[in-house]
C-alpha cells in the first residue's frame, strides 16, 4: 500500500487487522508544528501482516513515538529516506521479529528502542543519523552498513552487542593477521575504536590476548613467573591516558591492545585476560576510583597493581599484596568489590577471595620477623619441608624458586619491616667482620657486647 498527498491522517489502530504486508507513504499523521509530524504510537502497533514499511517522501521532522511498531511479529524491514530528522521513542520496536533498519536521513536514537527485537540482524547508517551512547545496546546485530561516514557515533553506542561480526557487508575482523579488516579499518576504529563488548572487537582482542601468552609464556614457566613476566608486559607496553577518568573509550578490553593507551580499567583488564589465557585464577576488583587485580599463586591469593607498577621503570611495589598491606593506601584501595567488566571476563569466581599473607610470611603468622628468615634459611639448607601451597611465600625474588637470592630479600624485608639491620651489624662484628657497632648494643649491661647481647636483640626483635 502506497500512500500519496500533501497531508494524511492515519488513526490509531488504523493497519491492525488489516492483512497489509507492505506499506510506503510520506506521512503526516499528526501535526505537531509547523514542521513536526507524529508517527502514533498506536496507528501500526499490534499489526499482524505488516512486514516491510518506507518513509521516503516525507520533509521536515518525523517524530516516531514510544511503541510505534510495538507487538508487529512480522516486521521485517523500516526504512526512512524522507524527512530532514527522524526522532525514534523509547520500545518504538520493541517485540517484533525487525531483521533490518535503515536510515538514509537525519535521526536521533534513544536508549531501549529495540527492546525484545531478537532478530534484529542488520542496520544501515547513513545520512545525519546521530547515535547516543547505548542506543543499540544487546542488539543481535551481524552487519552496520556505514553508508555515510559523516554519521555521528556516540562511544558506546553498540556495546554488548556481542553477535555482530560484519561491517559494510564484510567481516570485520581478520583471524589471519590478527587486525581489523584493511578495507574498512578506518571506519571501524573511528566507530568502534572505543566500544565494548562487541563480537568482532572481542575477536581481535582475544587473539591479541593469545598472541601475547604465546610469545611471553612458555611450558617449563612456573605461576610466579607468568604472573611476573604477564606484568612486566602490561607495564611496559600500556601507558596512562591523559584525558580525563571518564573518557569511556579508555574503559574498554580494546584500548590496551588496540592504541596501548588507557586508564587503570583496561590495564586490570588487560591483565586478567593474560593470566586467565595463561592458566592463572584472576579477577578484578574495583574502589570509588580505581581497579585492580587479585590472582592466585600456589595456595594463597594477591592483589596485583599494574596501573601503579607502571611508570618510566617498571616497578613490583604492587604485585603481590596482602589486603592489609593494600589497606594501608587508604587513598584508593582501602576497600573493594569484585568487578565483572565484560563477557570476555565471565571466567571470574563471584567469590570474593582473601589475601591473607604477605610476601615473607614463611611460617603465616600474620607478620615478617626474625622466625621468617629462620624458617627460609632451613628450607634451603635442606634442613625443613614447606608445603607446595605456601612456598610462593619464600620467592621473594618472584623468580618460581626459593634459593640464597629470596634470603637476601628476606633481609631487606626484615630490615624495611622492623629494623633488623641492627641484628645482622652484631652479627657481623661478634664474628670478626668489618663494621662498628655502638655501646647500644651491650643490651645486657655487663660492659661487653657479646653473643648474650645478641640473644637479647632477637628476643627483642622477635616480640
Amino acid at each position: 500500500m502506497t500512500f500519496e498527498g500533501d497531508e494524511i491522517q492515519l488513526n490509531r489502530g488504523g493497519v491492525s487487522g488489516t492483512g497489509i504486508e507492505e506499506m510506503t507513504f510520506p506521512l503526516i499523521n499528526r501535526l505537531y508544528s509547523d514542521n513536526e509530524h507524529i508517527l502514533d504510537g498506536g496507528f501500526i502497533k499490534d499489526a499482524d501482516h505488516i512486514k516491510k514499511v518506507h518513509f521516503d517522501k516525507g520533509e521536515g521532522k518525523l517524530n516516531l513515538e514510544s511503541g510505534a511498531f510495538m507487538n508487529c511479529p512480522a516486521l521485517d524491514t523500516v526504512t526512512f529516506s524522507g524527512y530532514d530528522t527522524v526522532v525514534v521513542g523509547k520500545g518504538a520496536f520493541e517485540n517484533t521479529s525487525l531483521r533490518r533498519l535503515e536510515f538514509y536521513t537525519g535521526c536521533q536514537f534513544t536508549t531501549d528502542m529495540f527492546k525484545d527485537c531478537d532478530n534484529f540482524q542488520e542496520l544501515v547508517l547513513g545520512g545525519n543519523v546521530s547515535a547516543l551512547a547505548n542506543s543499540f545496546r544487546g542488539c543481535p546485530l551481524n552487519n552496520v552498513i556505514i553508508a555515510d561516514d559523516s554519521i555521528s557515533v556516540a562511544v558506546g553506542a553498540f556495546d554488548s552487542c556481542r553477535t555482530l561480526m560484519n561491517v559494510n557487508s564484510e567481516p570485520a575482523f581478520d583471524s589471519s593477521t590478527g587486525e581489523f579488516n584493511e578495507k574498512n579499518k578506518d571506519l571501524i576504529i573511528k566507530y568502534f575504536g572505543g566500544a565494548d563488548d562487541v563480537g568482532f572487537v572481542n575477536e581481535y582482542v582475544m587473539w591479541h590476548v593469545k598472541d601475547i601468552v604465546s610469545r611471553c609464556i612458555n611450558d617449563s614457566m612456573s605461576d610466579m613467573e607468568k604472573a611476573k613476566v604477564l606484568h612486566d608486559w602490561v607495564c611496559e607496553n600500556v601507558s596512562y591516558s591523559p584525558k580525563t577518568y571518564a573518557a569511556a573509550e579508555d574503559h574498554n578490553d580494546l584500548s590496551p591492545f588496540l592504541t596501548g593507551v588507557t586508564v587503570c580499567d583496561g590495564y586490570a583488564r588487560a591483565y586478567n585476560l593474560l593470566l586467565h589465557e595463561a592458566g592463572i585464577e584472576t579477577c578484578q576488583v574495583n574502589s570509588s576510583n580505581h581497579i585492580w587485580n587479585i590472582i592466585k599463586i600456589g595456595g594463597h591469593y594477591f592483589h596485583v597493581d599494574t596501573t601503579w607498577d607502571d611508570g618510566d621503570k617498571i616497578k613490583d611495589d604492587w604485585f603481590l599484596k596482602s589486603d592489609n598491606e593494600v589497606k594501608a593506601e587508604t587513598s584508593s584501595h582501602s576497600k573493594w568489590e569484585l568487578k565483572t567488566t565484560s563477557s570476555l571476563h565471565s571466567f571470574q569466581s563471584s567469590v570474593m577471595p582473601e589475601c591473607t599473607y604477605s610476601m615473607g610470611d614463611c611460617n603465616t603468622d600474620g607478620a615478617i620477623s626474625v622466625a621468617d628468615a629462620v624458617k627460609m634459611n632451613r628450607y634451603i639448607m635442606g634442613a625443613d619441608s614447606v608445603d607446595s601451597d605456601d612456598l610462593v611465600l619464600y620467592d621473594l625474588n618472584f623468580s618460581g624458586s626459593v634459593d640464597v637470592f629470596d634470603m637476601v630479600e628476606m633481609r631487606k624485608t626484615i630490615t624495611e619491616v622492623t629494623g633488623l639491620g641492627d641484628i645482622y651489624s652484631m652479627k657481623n662484628w661478634l664474628l670478626g667482620g668489618d663494621g662498628q657497632v655502638s655501646a647500644e648494643f651491650d643490651l645486657n649491661g655487663d660492659g661487653v657486647i657479646d653473643v648474650f647481647d645478641m640473644i637479647i636483640l632477637r628476643q627483642q626483635l622477635a616480640k
